[in-house]
């Protein structure tokens, strides 16, 4: 009797064992989400997709259930699409679609698997490939007005940009990255001699908006001779006494010997000094002496400077500097009081 039970159980566990497998085995088809993704080579190679596809991929697959379940496992990980290396995908420029249904039956696991892709939604998708290329640019320079002599020199001589290879093809001569200086370094510039500066780059216009398009070199050295505006002359400055007018009658005024005129010489824009040189206008010497300068006799001041135009005095003209050539402004004065002159002479 034992032996009969352990037969039955051991003939039912071969029966279930043997149903198990053909199950396992039995054909089937089941629909399964994928998620493609496109993978660019390397830096220099742009891959888009396009018409707006995000790389969900809806997939129908026949095969047996252990292998449709091993197959759905493999398609829950992303799939990656890499152009000239994937199979099938080609890495050259232009647009190209993909066939879905020949990249997904090509995963080596759903192929050793046994499993086969029946179609796929979409069928394909179209990606668009674009190859990056460096260009060396060259570079101008905005000097922000400043007037140069000779050369203006750049370290590096030109900028490298990335760009659409494309793009590169057709890039004109007349195409320059520019380089700018900050406001604070053109007013701190000398009025002349030799500088070396730094400067920002940025893109011309006809390359700024281009998304493809990157400027790798981001500042450079900038080295120049600025020109001299400025003219430096000497010349012959006579003084002039000056008194307030209620005070006019009342003193007599002489100046130290040798200080009636004074040599000095002009620094300033060419223009202003062409015309002090010219005679056009007039570089006087004012000495100003108030009424407590008077009262308490001083004997010698500061003169200060002005303009003479038309016989009129005015003041010196924007950017002019006068500058004494012996280092010395100050002259010798006396005052001496109407009345007083008159008693001494007696």
């Amino acid at each position: 009797m034992k032996d009969k039970v352990k037969m039955t159980v051991a003939v039912v566990f071969i029966a279930v064992v043997a149903w198990l497998f053909a199950e396992a085995e039995s054909l089937g088809e089941q629909s399964v989400f994928a998620q493609v993704r496109v993978v660019s080579p390397d830096d220099m190679t742009v891959v888009e997709t396009l018409e707006g596809w995000e790389g969900k991929v809806l997939v129908q697959l026949r095969g047996s259930q252990g292998a449709l379940n091993q197959a759905k496992t493999r398609l829950g990980e992303v799939v990656e699409v890499i152009p000239g290396i994937t199979v099938g995908v080609d890495a050259a420029e232009g647009r190209q679609p993909i066939r879905l249904l020949d990249l997904l039956g090509g995963v080596e696991e759903l192929r050793e698997s046994g499993v086969t892709v029946v179609s796929t939604s979409p069928i394909s998708v179209e990606v668009e490939i674009t190859t990056l290329t460096d260009v060396a640019v060259g570079i101008e320079v905005d000097l922000g007005g400043v007037q140069v002599e000779g050369a203006v020199t750049t370290t590096p001589a030109a900028a490298d940009v990335r760009m659409p290879s494309a793009m590169a093809g057709s890039l004109g001569e007349d195409v320059f990255v520019v380089a700018r200086f900050s406001e604070s370094d053109l007013a701190a510039l000398p009025d002349g001699g030799s500088v070396k500066l730094d400067a920002v780059l940025s893109l011309p216009d006809s390359l700024v908006g281009h998304e493809r398009v990157l400027l790798l070199t981001k500042r450079v050295s900038v080295a120049f001779d600025v020109r001299s505006t400025l003219a430096r002359e000497s010349v012959s400055a006579p003084v002039q006494i000056l008194l307030p007018s209620v005070e006019q009658d009342r003193w007599r005024v002489r100046l130290g010997d040798g200080d009636d005129v004074l040599r000095v010489r002009v620094v300033g824009p060419s223009e202003v000094v062409r015309r002090i040189t010219s005679g056009e206008e007039r570089l006087v010497a004012v000495l100003a002496l108030s009424s407590d300068d008077l009262a308490a006799g001083v004997s010698e001041k500061e003169v200060s400077f002005s303009l003479l135009r038309d016989g009129v005095l005015g003041a010196l003209a924007g950017g002019l500097k006068v500058e004494a050539e012996d280092g010395d402004r100050i002259v010798g004065v006396s005052a001496t009081r109407v009345g007083e002159e008159a008693a001494d002479d007696g």
